[in-house]
């Protein structure tokens, strides 16, 4: 076997991982992309169903997890947002993003005391960093 042969085949092994390993993130951009896309014209749904393929690869990713809560926050689906808030603080406890969210559904459940205890701990939480 000669070195050219060699190289050409470590070469087109090379550009195979590549494209193999790039194709689930050009999805997971797609989705993404698609989500946002989707909540500007209003649809926040389709916008929430968009991210099904990034969730399952990836259940306990926090920022899905909190996006989906938005996501379900500006339908009006407060108990399904606090859901998938609480999801996100399961997956990173330390989460001041998931934190502050948990508090709007809250808030529009009129949950004062949930919210401000919540309040109380991001402000606790800010004051460590």
């Amino acid at each position: 076997m000669s070195w050219d042969y060699a190289y050409k085949c470590i070469i087109a092994a090379t550009m195979w991982l590549v494209i193999w390993n790039a194709t689930p993130s050009m999805a997971a951009d797609a989705a993404w992309r698609d989500s946002y896309a989707l909540e500007a014209a209003g649809k926040y749904a389709a916008a929430s169903s968009s991210l099904d393929s990034v969730a399952a690869t990836s259940p306990d990713y926090d920022f899905v997890l909190m996006r989906r809560g938005w996501l379900n926050y500006l339908q009006g689906k407060h108990n399904d947002a606090i859901r998938e808030y609480n999801q996100a603080l399961n997956a990173n406890p330390k989460s001041l993003e998931a934190m502050l969210g948990l508090m709007l559904p809250l808030m529009a459940q009129q949950r004062w005391r949930e919210a401000g205890a919540m309040a109380r701990k991001v402000i606790a939480a800010s004051d460590r960093k």
